[in-house]
């Protein structure tokens, strides 16, 4: 008997993975506004540039505030971000969303980053669609926004994991 040992090719897609899950801050739309307009924030950071506080329009006396947008502050990373994985709220219902993503380095201006991706969970018959990653290109900014068209309702995100590849295939 010869000893040996069988090893399988990683397979091109396995590239190993550093996750971190990242603040975020949802920003409120007034139900009846479009554009920008309808959206009044003010931002806190401390001195490394953190966001501490982010505050946005309250509705008055009863009026509706939808979530417009999220705020999220990828903080000093090291290496790039590759990816965001969004964890939704339980409570939504299935769902296919286009999103955008923008960078910015002084939450002032903005700059397009990913122009379409597709978020989606749909259930039938005992199937289900779950798509929740969004693939980002080799920009960096300190500061991400995801949105989604005017008109469209956005979703409850209950998490947001920045994900950066840590090796080769």
């Amino acid at each position: 008997v010869v000893p040996h040992l069988l090893r399988r090719p990683k397979r091109k897609n396995e590239i190993p993975e550093k996750k971190k899950s990242v603040p975020f801050f949802p920003l409120y739309r007034k139900e009846k506004s479009t554009g920008p307009e309808g959206v009044s924030v003010r931002i806190e950071k401390d001195a490394d540039g953190t966001i501490i506080h982010v505050e946005s329009a309250e509705g008055e006396d009863g009026e509706k505030r939808w979530v417009s947008a999220y705020i999220i502050d990828a903080g000093k990373q090291e290496d790039r971000i590759h990816a965001l994985d969004i964890t939704w709220l339980p409570e939504s219902e299935s769902f296919v969303t286009k999103v955008a993503v923008k960078y910015s380095h002084d939450l002032t201006q903005w700059t397009s980053m990913v122009s379409r991706a597709t978020l989606a969970r749909m259930q039938f018959g005992g199937h289900e669609i779950y798509r929740n990653r969004i693939l980002l290109p080799a920009k960096r900014g300190r500061y991400l926004r995801l949105s989604w068209p005017d008109g469209r309702d956005g979703i409850g995100v209950k998490d947001v994991v920045a994900v950066q590849r840590t090796g080769e295939p």
